[in-house]
Order: structure tokens, then sequence, then C-alpha cells
């Protein structure tokens, strides 16, 4: 038996004649221009707005479109099908929401808090299956500095973050959102040390705010449990820098 081990032909070309190159430049061409105008007629989605429904059309059509291009025990016809049903169904389905708030909610699903009252809603990252410091870095990128100024966050249908900053002049206390290799200069209180001096706290894990007076004990944050805290920030001590 021919040993087939690392022989280049088979590699760069496979067993097929070279001119089946031409036949998968001719496949390509005809599924190619096939798919651009059903998607041109098919309706319009802002890539920026992309979600889950959208990425399973993405995926199946690649799928569908790949494999008519150059398998050729594939015909190009089934893959012409298949990316008429894909597109079809997309196009019913955004009419259907368009039309039924219901239908919207049960195919898109709703937007998820993540952020409340300066506070981390903690449920609602679970949900969302966000950490904390995913939801840090997207304020960070839209230039907040602390969670006090955040009056709530929502995780999109189409997986981005919207925020909501406070009014002018309601903005609370916060937990300041720096990335953690920056934080190893920070005191960290536990639950049953000595409160060292009166001031507001801001809970480890959720950001909520709790006032202690010198002498008192920590203990567990009542929002989540967690024994840890740090000092609460009304600003960040230098604007221009997260150090």
């Amino acid at each position: 038996m021919e040993n087939y081990t690392f022989d280049l032909q088979r590699i760069f070309f496979g067993d097929l004649p070279l001119l089946f190159l031409l036949e998968i430049a001719l496949r390509t061409l005809i599924l190619y221009v096939y798919a651009a105008t059903l998607i041109r007629l098919a309706p319009r989605t802002n890539i920026g707005q992309m979600n889950s429904l959208d990425l399973l059309v993405i995926i199946a059509l690649g799928s569908s479109l790949g494999d008519p291009m150059f398998y050729p025990d594939v015909p190009i016809v089934h893959g012409m099908v298949v990316i008429t049903i894909v597109i079809g169904l997309q196009a019913l389905l955004v009419r259907l929401t368009q039309r039924s708030d219901t239908i919207e909610g049960l195919i898109e699903g709703d937007p998820i808090r993540v952020i409340i009252d300066g506070m981390l809603d903690v449920d609602g990252m679970k949900e969302a299956q966000l950490t904390r410091e995913d939801v840090f870095a997207h304020l960070r990128l839209n230039e907040y500095e602390h969670l006090g100024q955040v009056q709530s966050a929502f995780i999109e249908t189409n997986g981005q973050i919207s925020m909501h900053a406070f009014p002018n002049g309601q903005q609370k206390k916060g937990f300041k959102i720096i990335p953690p290799v920056h934080r190893a200069g920070w005191t960290q209180y536990k639950t049953g040390e000595a409160v060292p001096e009166s001031n507001d706290f801001a809970c480890y894990t959720c950001g909520n705010i709790e006032h202690y007076e010198a002498g008192q004990t920590f203990h567990d944050c009542p929002r989540c449990q967690y024994p840890t805290w740090v000092n609460a920030v009304a600003q960040p001590d230098n604007p221009t820098s997260f150090s």
C-alpha cells in the first residue's frame, strides 16, 4: 500500500486533478454572487448591533457556503437551497419581532441589569455570565472612574453594555474601578476587624457602601455576604491616572 504520509501533492492539492481548482473558483463565484444577492434583499442589521440570532445565521451561512464551494460531492444547488432557507427564515423572524413584543422577547431575550444605584447587580451578572472585571473594563472605556457615578447599566441583547450616569450633583461614593494590578497598595479590611476611622467603605465584591464608625467591627456585606471592604471614594485621587 502506497504511503501518503507527508505527500506534498496530497497536502496542498488533494487527490483530485489540478483542473478541479478551476471548478472551485467557479463554485465560489456562483455561490458568492447568489448569497450576496439574497443578503442584499434581506433585512439589514447594523453589525454593531448583532444579536444571537444574527450570529446563528452567520454560522449557518458559513457552513452552507463553504461546503459546496470546495467539496466535489456537494452540489451547488444544495448549498443554494440551504442559503435561501436560512436567509428566508431570518427575514421572517425579523418581521415577526417587529410586530410582536412577545415574539421579540422570546427570540432576542431581554436586557440584563448589571449595575443598580452605583452597585453591581450580582444576580444579573451571573445570569449574563459576566465577571466584575468585565463590567469594570466597559466602565473604564466609557470614562467612568468609580461605581458611584453609574445609576444603572444593562447588557443589551446585542452583547453591548449600556450605561446611565447619575445626574450632576447626585453621584454617590463608590468602588474605584481601577484594574486589579493597580490595587496592590489598597488597604483591605476583613469581617471582624476593628474599623480604623469613621468612613464609608465599599464591599470589594459588589460595591455596596456602608458607613462605619471608628471602633466598630466590620461585618459581612448585607448584599452579597462577602467579608472584604475597602475605602469608598467620591472621586479618584488623580483623575488622569489609575495608579
